[in-house]
């Protein structure tokens, strides 16, 4: 109970709120000292009050500022790709790519869409989709090998091709990566080769 009083209430335990409400208040919190039985007439008259209990006289306030919310925001895993030659020769290749991290709290999967292009943006290979979702700290195990099969045409050694690596979950900027390549194949014949 909150009171103005100066005297002392056998059994209780008074304390200022002077710290709380300032020097010129002459309000105290008064709580039961001890195990304590309050005598009053009717139902209540077996009410045994335990003493003061701390959840009974502080009120613990958290204030939580986050100053480096960016910090933790999860971002994707990278991927990138692993071979060192961008000359393909063959109209069936493989391609090798490596999950650079490994997925946690703080790295989310990336789902790619793979396949190759002209300069005009016209799809020149089959497609291929990686999910790059390894919690694997073996890198071995965060390692995908992909098979491209490129369309029976005519291609010029001289012209730049590309390696298209496209986010599947995002709208606005698709491509994750766009790499360039030479196709320069040896010979074609009606068995694709």
């Amino acid at each position: 109970m909150l009171a103005e009083i100066d005297e002392d209430i056998p059994d209780t335990l008074p304390i200022s709120m002077k710290y709380l409400l300032g020097q010129e208040t002459k309000l105290k919190a008064i709580v039961p000292k001890g195990m304590i039985r309050y005598k009053v007439q009717g139902a209540g008259a077996n009410y045994v009050h335990g003493g003061a209990s701390l959840q009974e006289i502080i009120v613990p306030v958290i204030r939580f500022k986050n100053i480096r919310k960016d910090e933790y925001k999860a971002t994707k895993v990278e991927v990138k790709l692993t071979n060192i030659s961008r000359k393909i020769t063959n109209r069936i290749t493989y391609l090798e790519f490596f999950q650079t991290e490994v997925v946690d709290e703080k790295k989310v999967p990336l789902k790619l869409k793979l396949y190759f292009v002209d300069k005009e943006g016209n799809r020149i290979s089959n497609e291929n989709i990686i999910i790059a979702d390894s919690r694997s700290k073996n890198p071995e195990n965060r390692t995908y090998r992909e098979k491209f099969t490129l369309r029976d045409m005519a291609y010029d050694k001289n012209k730049e091709y590309y390696l298209i690596l496209e986010d599947e979950d995002e709208t606005v900027e698709k491509i994750y990566e766009r790499i360039p390549f030479t196709i320069d194949l040896l010979f074609t014949d009606d068995f694709g080769l």
